[in-house]
């Protein structure tokens, strides 16, 4: 048996991978290897004003790269049969009968440049670069994350800190980057996730493959199950007139093709048409239920930068092409993106540059190809993501952020100020869902004799019709789903049935009855 007398802790602050540098915007630091061999924890700390990506990357050593490699005596590194690409700017490269070079810029895969130049002139060279298996990246949110301190396990002979100014427009103010090695430090995963949490924490649930469970706005995990309420798949080229509603003006332009749905300004093969506009809407709305929240799921490709006097918006909300009522949306207006929420048809905009989510202040605009939007919102909040990150969180703590919760999806692109530039708007998947099935227990109303329309409202807005008992055998019954005796749902001969008749539909504008004998005893059932 053996006892140790004395044990120091020997940490040292690695210089390689330490910087008070600024950042330029979209800049990046990226360190120098360092060996971690004698070394457990790499611990790193970050405080800066921007958000960032913290890469912490480890090597088993020099590797022999792919191909050879000529000099010039210039900063220029040509390459055959090399895969530059798949290296990183900052990355050292060691060139035969050469010191050590930094890679400056990666023209291709077979060209190269240098922080410095080359000293001599020679062909079919060999050369060695680290090979990075391990990357692990964090994320540095200054808004919702500022203290950023993570102790990652050492696994491989070298290491070096990456760090990425994900801001593409602003600098960083100040910068202040560490990295500590730690012969001792407590047991830990070799990685956290992205936040420095442990994967194990109620923060977040993933599998293997990084799928991650969400927690809804109101705390329910979404492992419940998830309701998809409204919003058919574009299907063929014809538009589903049971689920979609088109409206155009000034030769604006709708067409399904392709899996999508493109609103356009002016209707192909045309060049001009001043203010052309297109509107798609649901049918119906998605009801809301207190205590489950709703969420938004749109897969959109905006088209790029916008042209002048151009209006694109999508979301749920009701109104008419540029004016909305109430709801929630992102929005593009003359060319400054935005989220919105309506109510009685006033705007709370949150414009580009002032969101407060994990996403930072600024989200790059515009942008290209197909992105994932979503929407989460209760009665008090409104949480908007974007390729499912926090963009902004609004909380209505002191008043209602609108006036209707039972909302119809929209989307519009529409030009104003005699606008004749032609701008599309693409639209992959358009869904409301709701976090779970709704847990309420039904009402019901009998109902005895004659019953008019004007006194036949049993309930105004959406919900769901169950069940229609008749208790008797006399006269007619007739189902509405509207506040009056208008769209039918269903008219029954009460002589011909007895008993319960099981519905389970939803209805969307309200349900009114209407009753024609005074003999007639009926029940419904409904929520």
């Amino acid at each position: 048996m053996s006892y140790f007398a004395n044990l120091k802790q020997d940490v040292q602050v690695d210089l390689n991978n330490s910087s008070n540098a600024v950042l330029l915007a979209a800049g990046s630091f990226v360190g120098t290897a360092t060996s971690t061999l004698g070394v457990v924890g790499l611990q790193v700390s970050l405080k800066t004003d921007q958000n960032c990506t913290v890469y912490v990357e480890q090597s088993p050593g020099l590797g022999t790269g792919t191909g050879t490699v000529t000099t010039n005596g210039t900063d220029t590194l040509a390459g055959s049969g090399t895969n530059f690409l798949s290296r990183k700017i900052g990355d050292q490269i060691y060139v035969s009968g050469e010191t050590v070079r930094i890679i400056k810029n990666i023209v291709s895969d077979i060209s190269l440049t240098a922080t410095s130049a080359f000293s001599t002139t020679a062909g079919s060279l060999s050369y060695q670069m680290y090979d990075w298996d391990i990357s692990d990246a964090y994320d540095y949110r200054n808004q919702n994350y500022p203290n950023f301190g993570i102790t990652v396990q050492a696994v491989n002979s070298y290491v070096r800190i990456r760090v990425t100014n994900v801001n593409a427009t602003s600098p960083t103010s100040y910068f202040r980057l560490q990295l500590c090695l730690c012969p001792i430090v407590e047991a830990l995963p070799r990685s956290l996730n992205g936040k420095g949490l442990l994967k194990i924490s109620i923060q977040e649930i993933s599998d293997t493959d990084g799928n991650i469970v969400k927690i809804s706005p109101n705390g329910a995990l979404s492992a419940t199950k998830v309701v998809r309420l409204i919003g058919a798949s574009f299907s063929g080229t014809t538009i589903d007139a049971s689920f979609w509603g088109l409206t155009t003006s000034a030769n604006g332009y709708g067409a399904q093709t392709g899996g999508q749905y493109e609103l356009r300004t002016i209707t192909p093969p045309s060049t001009s048409s001043p203010n052309g506009a297109a509107a798609l809407q649901s049918t119906r709305t998605a009801r809301y239920i207190n205590g489950v929240p709703n969420y938004i799921r749109a897969q959109v490709d905006s088209g790029g930068a916008p042209p002048a006097n151009n209006t694109k918006r999508f979301g749920a909300f009701t109104g008419t092409a540029g004016s909305p009522t109430d709801g929630c949306m992102i929005e593009v207006i003359n060319q400054i993106g935005s989220i919105a929420t309506y109510k009685g048809g006033v705007p709370n905009r949150i414009t580009n540059g002032s969101f407060n989510g994990d996403y930072g202040l600024t989200l790059n605009d515009p942008p290209v190809g197909v992105q994932t939007y979503e929407i989460a919102f209760n009665n008090r909040y409104v949480y908007f993501y974007y390729n499912n990150i926090l963009l902004h969180k609004i909380d209505a703590s002191t008043d209602t952020w609108t006036n209707a919760l039972s909302l119809p999806l929209r989307a519009e692109n529409y030009n104003t100020g005699n606008s004749q530039t032609d701008t599309s708007l693409k639209i992959r998947s358009f869904v409301v869902m709701r976090y779970g099935e709704p847990n309420s227990r039904p009402q019901w109303k009998n109902t005895h004799g004659v019953l008019s329309a004007a006194n036949g409202i049993l309930k105004r807005g959406p919900g769901t019709l169950h069940s229609v008992v008749n208790n008797d055998n006399l006269g007619t019954l007739a189902v509405y789903d509207a506040l009056s005796a208008a769209n039918p749902i269903a008219t029954l001969d009460l002589t011909k049935i007895f008993g319960q008749l099981r519905y389970d539909i939803d209805f969307y504008t309200g349900l009114t009855i209407v009753q024609t004998d005074a003999g007639a005893d009926t029940t419904v059932v409904f929520e």
